[in-house]
């Protein structure tokens, strides 16, 4: 190549001399021998230093510009060559001019092979106007192929490039893109062009409005239909006499970049409303079947059908992210997609058990779908799968199965298990299907999600119901577990508040002495206490009252707790809080200065107020409190709190009416 590229250096020189812009047959032989050295086994370690003797065949006005920008092209295909190949652009952006469909198509070959995965190459490109030019060029009525190798270098030369994919959907590509999609359809390679350019621009937040004007969602659903049904002639037929093995191999690429391309489409909640309304969530179902099967000595479990089962699955998973396109699918009869992931959950292949897990878990999400899920066969198909990834007992050593562990299959059965739990008439369904047991099992896992769902999942059986309450806080293995994340050991502050609040449900839904007992003597009330200090006033509510429910019961026990953690000291600045915001004018609430609601301050009175009960002379206090009603019937608390050692106590106010 290097020797061709030196001659063809030597008769550009005698042409200037001689015979400048005309058409000299060596110069043309010079270029077909490199075309055809280029088709065959050429080495790839040539420097290729004289490549740069192209550039006066790249200009619009040679009658050799096609078959130079060819070359290029050639060249470019070999990823060793991109960066040589960059000293090019200049002469092969001016060929955007030309009117020559031959050579704009090589110039649009040469283009997007030099900007693939190149990034020096996609900068140079971005600092001009090349990409509009382009653009422009597809509005044209150049052939299918030219304006889909065009699509392709507008796909290269913008991948990664935000500000250049925002001017060029401001430009309108999209709706080009739309409109040459329909004309390049029966055209497979033509087609991987488009989707190379969609595929780059889908995920914008731009880009959503824009596909909602055109055709798109249901263009690429009808292609990923037509993909879908060749696959399956293919499978019962056997591959047609005229299709080659590489063809099928592009056919199988081909349907996962369509699932790409629409999985990044998908990240907006309207198209995936219009991707549901197209049918496409019925046409992954047979996808994934299709997946499942082997077909031409091809093992179900193949590398490529286990990449194309997992796409079609998680782009499933996806749809149901969006609300209304979720209630959309949730459909009933044997042959929904509800249907269809239940049993996923019984798959031997672990992706599709995930994706069943989590779809479930998204079907979940609101009260009705929960209730008519736990009517039907969801949670002994979650139970079971969680059972089958518990972690090894102290009894057996193991769960006696083969089944490896994966954390993410257990925090997306949990995750469904949970949102199952919020609807009052499930809980005790759910307990009667055996969940406590099941899920109390992973309390040795060291993963912060699955902790922070199986937190979760308790504290949602444990709300309104004094028997789950009284069976997990008289377990004092429970309420240490609990007690050790509440402390922060784990490393999820998500896990630390979750923990906290379930500590708190314990006593608050249980109002049993016992338990009190047992959330002191493992170490509660400090978490407790430190929950107080809580940025939330639900969780503030949730600790003062446990708090006051344990002094009820278990107050000698619990006082020492109650110095050690420093409870009148976090009582105080409590209240102070609450003085400061009933000052005139009072402040405006901040980040370190919150308003603190009514009810909160209500609550830590009740607490207060039972703590003083105790007689104990380390508590005596001297409250001066003034209560005033507003219009809404809320109450404001000015609270001045004075620590009187040696004081006796006044008598105190009846506090039942703040719980």
């Amino acid at each position: 190549m290097d020797e061709l590229l030196e001659r063809l250096g030597r008769v550009t020189l005698q042409e200037s001399e001689k015979q400048a812009g005309q058409r000299t047959g060596e110069a043309e032989i010079c270029l077909d021998t490199m075309l055809k050295t280029l088709s065959s086994d050429w080495t790839e370690k040539e420097e290729l230093n004289a490549l740069s003797s192209l550039t006066p065949f790249l200009s619009p006005s040679h009658p050799l510009a096609d078959k130079a920008a060819q070359v290029v092209a050639e060249v470019a295909k070999k990823e060793v060559h991109r960066s040589v190949c960059i000293s090019l652009l200049s002469s092969l952006l001016s060929l955007l001019d030309s009117e020559q469909p031959k050579v704009l198509l090589h110039t649009g070959r040469a283009l997007g092979n030099i900007c693939y995965d190149n990034p020096p190459a996609q900068e140079v490109v971005s600092q001009t106007d090349a990409p509009i030019l382009a653009l422009g060029l597809l509005k044209s009525n150049h052939t299918p192929r030219v304006c889909a190798v065009l699509a392709g270098f507008i796909g290269n030369c913008c991948r990664g490039d935000e500000p250049l994919q925002r001017r060029l959907v401001q430009a309108g590509l999209l709706g080009n893109l739309s409109t040459l999609l329909e004309r390049v359809r029966c055209h497979g390679n033509l087609t991987d062009m488009v989707l190379v350019a969609l595929g780059n621009v889908a995920s914008l937040d731009l880009s959503r409005e824009e596909i909602l004007k055109t055709p798109l969602c249901s263009q690429l659903v009808a292609l990923l239909r037509d993909s879908v049904e060749r696959k399956q002639t293919v499978d019962c037929q056997g591959t047609p006499e005229h299709e080659t093995e590489s063809q099928g191999e592009s056919e199988r690429e081909r349907r996962e970049t369509i699932l790409d391309v629409i999985a990044a489409m998908a990240e907006h909640d309207e198209v995936k409303e219009r991707l549901v309304s197209a049918g496409l969530p019925q046409l992954l179902l047979r996808a994934v079947k299709e997946c499942q099967k082997g077909s031409q000595g091809e093992h179900p479990g193949s590398e490529e059908r286990l990449a194309e089962l997992k796409a079609a699955s998680d782009l499933l998973v996806l749809l149901l992210l969006g609300e209304v396109a979720m209630q959309n699918v949730f459909g009933e009869g044997e042959d929904s997609v509800l249907s269809a992931t239940l049993h996923w959950l019984d798959s031997p292949t672990p992706h599709l058990q995930l994706a069943g897990a989590l779809a479930i878990a998204n079907f979940a999400r609101s009260d009705d779908n929960c209730i008519r899920l736990v009517k039907g066969e969801a949670v002994p198909r979650l139970l079971e799968l969680l059972r089958r990834q518990a972690p090894p007992s102290t009894e057996d050593g193991g769960n006696g199965s083969q089944v490896p562990y994966d954390e993410t299959l257990q925090h997306a059965a949990l995750s469904a298990l949970r949102n199952l739990a919020i609807p009052a008439v499930n809980k005790p369904r759910l307990v009667e299907f055996g969940v406590l047991d099941t899920v109390l099992a992973f309390l040795p896992t060291n993963s912060s999600p699955v902790q922070f769902r199986l937190i979760g999942t308790l504290r949602m059986l444990t709300e309104g119901q004094s028997s789950v309450a009284l069976c997990l806080g008289q377990r004092s293995d429970v309420a240490h577990r609990l007690v050790e994340w509440s402390e922060g050991r784990s490393q999820s502050t998500g896990v630390v508040a979750e923990a906290s609040r379930l500590l708190s449900a314990l006593p608050r839904h249980s109002r049993d002495k016992e338990v009190c007992r047992v959330s002191v003597e493992v170490g509660a009330v400090v978490p407790l206490v430190a929950m107080i200090n809580s940025q939330f006033p639900l969780m503030q509510c949730e600790a003062l009252l446990a708090l006051t429910i344990i002094s009820q019961f278990c107050l000698e026990k619990a006082v020492p707790y109650f110095h050690d953690s420093g409870l009148i000291e976090v009582l105080t600045t409590l209240f102070r809080s609450a003085a400061s915001a009933t000052s005139s004018p009072p402040p405006s609430p901040s980040p370190t200065h919150p308003e603190v609601p009514p009810e909160v301050i209500a609550n830590g009175l009740a607490l207060l107020a039972s703590v003083l009960h105790s007689g104990e002379r380390d508590f005596a206090i001297f409250c001066d409190l003034r209560i005033k009603n507003t219009k809404t019937h809320k109450c404001l608390v000015y609270a001045n709190i004075v620590l009187a050692f040696s004081f006796p106590l006044p008598p105190l106010p009846h506090f039942s009416t703040f719980f």
